[in-house]
């Protein structure tokens, strides 16, 4: 088949799939620097093929090739380019299915085919290297022996035909590369070769470090003016640590084995001074000892490990995360293809040209061929959908493929998990026992155990063996002077010094004259943290390998984790290691957790990596708490915040590095902090963390949230936040103040202040179990405006602004002194929780306060009959109302803010009367107390009971009252003066109360400001300063007179007012005197009685106009 392609193609490596190029500790020079190496396929022979094998193969060769050398690997698998690429040119023809060929379009030299040969039930390796130009053969290779089983032929052949593959390909591994490749299964090496290596290992990174410091050299002399600088300077400041790590590892590896190199000397030294009898008697008991250690070796090599298991097993689940990311991302691509091709089909029908007859005389198409025309565009997407489905259809059927391969890796933890370990020191198996010489003063050897897992300490101990418990002999005593047997005895003493003489020559040349043994299990806690495995080891035993006896053994409780790197972590993984997990099982790894060794060691990687307890382990119990902490739903300032979760530490070092592949930190270190991070790089870091845990990117810039397509350099103000998205984001400013205000402003045992970074959870936490809230690094938050980004917290280097309230506005630019932490919004159901408990809190604290006064309907004459009283108090007239109950007080301010989440009062005090506040926010705290109290509100503006909906009311006749609903709402003017009179009982004169103005009435002559409610005596209805302190606002409009209203002078029942007008009324007077112009004013008392009325805009705010609420009895 011929597909035809443009000849001048730039970049193909990048986008068929370049891997990540390998480290230069691993080769000698360039390590194939340049070369374009296209793997193009891996199959099998001799049986049918298993994609699972071949595919596990072809990984683990691109991987080798990757990792050990600078090859650009092109997998040919990615073939689908070539379709793309197809479209935009017409200028080259090439098969694609001749590897040549396109591999001269992938500007690749050569191309490699793997095959796996299955001959009678065993499994051989073999590879070609065929060159593009000429299309033969340069190299070839097949294993030089036949794999028994398929688990070993994976683990063992790639390994060894990657070592192969590269020497062919002219990469020159250095020794410390061979031997990571090829390890010795028996642990055997060459002291003076390991010395050696080591010493070409050091001089080639030296040689690294060089070309890497004039590299930095010469970026110094660069202005960093754009982000892509900035990025380069990080990656050079991360190399360099990588490699001054790795320089470190070897100093030490070459210490260790500097000091083996002396102590042999030591040893050749000693042993000219021998005896021949001595001499050989060592080397027999020499050849014993090596003769046993031979049978126990080939013992060993018949079990796995537990790491070899838990290495197997994470290959699994690497493969099993590959594969399906591989159809998740191919069924995008058709997607967006066949969206595409539909697109431009319709495309191209709209584009046709209609007939004449097929024309309106306006030009538009008449009714039939628009018809026609929607009926072909129909079709066009009843095909694409059916061709969707089926691309669905085939991604589910790809994703069952899996399910054998999810099965193995369930069976296989589970068979980790059931099995019992050994390991000692004659195995490669990462136990260790160094000895030291002979302590003459205690008579015996100091020693030291130490357990690895892939160079990861599990546990290292000291202890001490007395000559007797390794020999079985007693130490011969110095006999006396006189003794009879006084030569034999000194004999058997020199006989004991010649013994510790051989010993002590075993342990200088590392001869196991000693065997240490431990026993062991492993449990899986992958579904606490990613690739995480708990090692506990039980019991240990020291063998004296020329006896054969034991002579040291008992119990041993040491427990740590064991952490694969990188951590794997996927749909299909997660699936398999959680559906494994019961309650039970959950709750014996939450005791397993609790063990003291372990706890604090998961809880710092769970800091770290961003993982969580499962749900079956409650967190109290767990050594390792939730990862993100929950902050409940309150308010600050006047700022109610829904909850959410944040990070209890500010983002690690380890952390960012994982998800964003650098790490720009000044200070360098895997649990600092990260620090010199500019806030479009936090951003950046909350949506590729979002991305691959599956959440919804919170921030997108020009529409995209895909961090790929934002290119660099950006202010921040192109960066916009969909808050309602459920992924991680940076804190509001008012979030972070809300989490942090258990901190105090008392750094003390929480904060870091003495100038330097430490690791994060070094101090300790605040009661909220959030940690390094102040000092430590400074912390971007989420706001700003065009002066800055909002960075709170302080830093190190900055005491006084380690603060909960101190902030500064900074350009948003990496610096040294800041870092971040992240938050997310908890899920719908989760908010609902948290909104629903608010609220019976809420009503349970309105319950508690100031009650209602049960009100008797009843009927009784409205109105002053006075021959004073205003025009606006007449004319008196008989009026009924029903049954009621109001609030025996004015509305105090702590119950207005804890409804409204503000105070506009002038004069404050939680039981004073609110004021300040308009009949609109009078009619709004109304609706609220109902919803609080689970009562349907009254108020109503177009339909809707939810102010917040209401937005500016400028017409106060848009509120329509439902007079039938069981909520709260203002008195009627009726039941304000029914009520303010005594109700039925008619005893009130002048004033609210049965006694005079001094015992009822706050007025402009006994008080300058508002007063504590309740202060005066109660009328005869119970309520309290119905005349004076505040003005109270009634639903009624005002009108000028009872008969200017729609309700004349007759007898009137439960009358409402007027339907429309300019004004609101109060009622009851307050005691601020009442202005008449510039510099006049009257006393208030004049206004403080029960028949007196005030106008007011339904608008107006201003000091001493209150209100009180009512709620109609049924």
């Amino acid at each position: 088949m011929k597909v035809k392609i443009m000849c001048s193609l730039f970049g193909l490596c990048a986008l068929t799939g370049i891997f990540a190029q390998g480290r230069s500790g691993y080769y000698i020079g360039d390590g194939g620097k340049g070369q374009n190496i296209l793997f193009y396929k891996s199959e099998m022979e001799g049986a049918k093929n298993d994609e699972l094998v071949t595919s596990m193969v072809k990984k683990s060769l691109i991987s080798t090739l990757t990792k050990y050398s600078q090859l650009n690997v092109i997998d040919g698998a990615q073939l689908e380019i070539v379709k793309n690429l197809q479209q935009q040119s017409e200028d080259f023809e090439y098969d694609k299915s001749d590897p040549v060929e396109f591999g001269k379009i992938s500007q690749a030299r050569t191309y490699i085919t793997a095959t796996t040969s299955v001959i009678s039930g065993k499994y051989r390796l073999s590879f070609l290297i065929t060159d593009i130009e000429t299309g033969g053969v340069t190299a070839s290779y097949a294993s030089p022996s036949l794999y028994e089983t398929q688990e070993e032929y994976l683990m063992r052949s790639p390994r060894e035909a990657g070592a192969e593959m590269l020497r062919q390909l002219g990469v020159d591994l250095t020794p410390s590369a061979l031997r990571t490749l090829l390890p010795d299964d028996n642990g055997n090496s060459d002291a003076k070769k390991l010395l050696s290596d080591t010493q070409e290992n050091l001089s080639a990174i030296k040689e690294e470090i060089d070309k890497l410091y004039e590299e930095q050299k010469k970026s110094l002399t660069e202005q960093f003016a754009d982000q892509a600088s900035r990025t380069k300077k990080a990656r050079l400041e991360l190399k360099e640590q990588l490699l001054l790590e790795q320089q470190k590892r070897e100093e030490a590896k070459l210490a260790r084995l500097s000091s083996d190199a002396e102590r042999q000397k030591q040893e050749e030294a000693a042993d000219r001074e021998r005896t021949e009898a001595l001499r050989a008697e060592i080397k027999r008991f020499g050849a014993d000892v090596e003769a046993k250690v031979a049978a126990v070796h080939k013992k060993q090599a018949e079990n796995m490990s537990a790491l070899q298991k838990i290495m197997a097993i994470e290959s699994e689940k690497q493969l099993l995360a590959d594969n399906w990311n591989d159809i998740e991302s191919g069924s995008r691509d058709a997607q967006a293809k066949l969206s595409a091709e539909c697109l431009a089909e319709q495309a191209e029908r709209k584009s046709q040209k209609p007939r004449t007859f097929e024309l309106n005389p306006d030009g538009t198409l008449n009714e039939m061929a628009s018809q026609l025309l929607e009926n072909d565009l129909q079709r066009i997407r009843e095909k694409f959908d059916g061709l969707q489905k089926n691309n669905k259809a085939n991604e589910n059927k790809l994703k069952a493929l899996q399910n054998p391969l999810k099965k193995r890796i369930g069976t296989d933890i589970s068979n980790l998990v059931k099995g019992s370990y050994a390991a000692n020191t004659l195995a490669n198996e990462g136990l260790f026992l160094r000895m030291g010489d002979y302590d003459a003063s205690k008579l015996g050897w100091h020693y030291t155990l130490t357990f690895t897992m892939n160079d990861q300490t599990i546990f290292s101990e000291d202890g001490f063996f007395p000559y007797k418990d390794i020999t079985g002999e007693e130490i011969p005593a110095i006999p006396d002077a006189h003794d009879k047997k006084y030569k034999t005895k000194v004999e058997l003493y020199r006989a004991f010094l010649d013994k510790v003489e051989s010993i002590d020559s075993f342990f200088r040349m590392n001869v196991p004259y000693v065997q240490a043994k431990i026993d062991y299990s492993a449990v899986d806690l992958s579904s606490i943290a990613p690739s995480v495995y708990g090692i506990s080891v039980s019991g240990v035993q020291f063998i004296n390998i020329q006896r054969g006896k034991v002579f040291k053994k008992g119990a041993l409780q040491k427990e740590n984790i064991f952490v694969c790197t990188p951590a794997i972590t996927s749909e299909p993984v997660d699936e398999v290691v959680k559906g494994r997990l019961s309650r039970s099982k959950a709750e014996a790894l939450g005791a397993w957790l609790e063990k003291p060794a372990v706890g604090e060691t998961l809880k710092r990687h769970a800091l770290v990596s961003g993982v969580s307890v499962p749900s079956g382990i409650r967190p109290s119990q767990s050594g390792a708490e939730k990862s993100l902490v929950l902050v409940p739903g309150g308010k600050i300032g006047k700022t109610r915040l829904d909850g959410f979760r944040i990070s209890p530490t500010e983002v690690t070092q380890q952390l960012f590095e994982s998800v964003t592949g650098y790490n720009p930190s000044r200070h360098v270190g895997a649990l600092l902090p990260v620090e010199n991070v500019g806030w479009v790089d936090a951003v950046l870091f909350c949506n590729r963390l979002s991305e691959s845990v599956g959440l919804e990117p919170c921030y997108s810039v020009d529409g995209t949230t895909d961090t790929d397509e934002w290119g660099s350099g950006f202010p921040p103000d192109r960066v916009s936040c969909n808050f309602s998205a459920t992924g991680y984001r940076l804190p509001t400013e008012a979030e972070w103040e809300y989490a942090a205000r258990d901190s105090g402003d008392e750094t003390g045992d929480i904060a870091w202040t003495d100038g330097t970074t430490h690791e994060v959870a070094s101090k300790k936490s605040a009661e909220s179990g959030i940690f390094d809230m102040l000092g430590n690094v400074a912390e971007w938050c989420n706001d700003g405006d065009g002066n800055g980004r909002v960075v709170k917290g302080g830093s190190s280097a900055d005491k006084n602004a380690c603060t909960v309230r101190s902030r500064r506005l900074v350009d948003g630019w990496p610096d040294e002194r800041i870092g971040f932490r992240f938050v997310c919004r908890l899920s719908e159901k989760e908010l609902a929780a948290e909104r629903k408990e608010a609220k019976k809190k809420l009503c349970d604290a309105v319950s508690g306060m100031q009650g209602l006064a049960d009100i008797p309907g009843g009927t009784f004459l409205m109105g002053n009959a006075a021959e004073n009283a205003g025009s606006d108090e007449k004319p008196v007239h008989e009026v009924r109302v029903s049954d009621f109950a109001m609030y025996v007080s004015e509305i105090t301010q702590n119950l207005y803010e804890l409804l409204m989440d503000e105070n506009p009062s002038a004069t404050k005090g939680d039981m004073y009367p609110v004021e300040n506040v308009s009949w609109i926010d009078a009619v709004k705290f109304c609706n609220k107390l109902s919803e609080a109290t689970n009562r349907k509100c009254c108020y109503t503006i177009n339909g809707s009971s939810d102010v917040g909906t209401w937005g500016d009311v400028a017409d106060s006749s848009a509120v329509l009252c439902d007079w039938n609903a069981d909520g709260y709402r203002l008195p009627t003017e009726a039941e304000w003066e029914y009520a303010a009179r005594g109700g039925k009982k008619q005893l009130s004169g002048l004033y609210a109360g049965s006694g005079g103005i001094e015992t009822t009435v706050w007025h402009s002559g006994n008080a300058d400001t508002i007063q504590r409610v309740g202060g005066k005596a109660k009328n005869a209805c119970g309520l309290n300063d119905m005349c004076g302190n505040v003005e109270e606002w009634c639903w009624d409009f005002y009108a000028e007179s009872y008969d200017s209203g729609k309700d004349a002078a007759k007898a009137q029942k439960n009358p409402k007012g007027a339907e429309r007008g300019r004004y609101r009324v109060t009622r009851g007077g307050s005691v601020y005197p009442e202005r008449r112009g510039w510099g006049y004013s009257t006393p208030s008392a004049a206004k403080c009685t029960v028949y007196s009325r005030t106008a007011r805009e339904p608008g107006f705010r201003g000091r001493g106009v209150g209100f009180r609420v009512v709620r109609a009895e049924k």
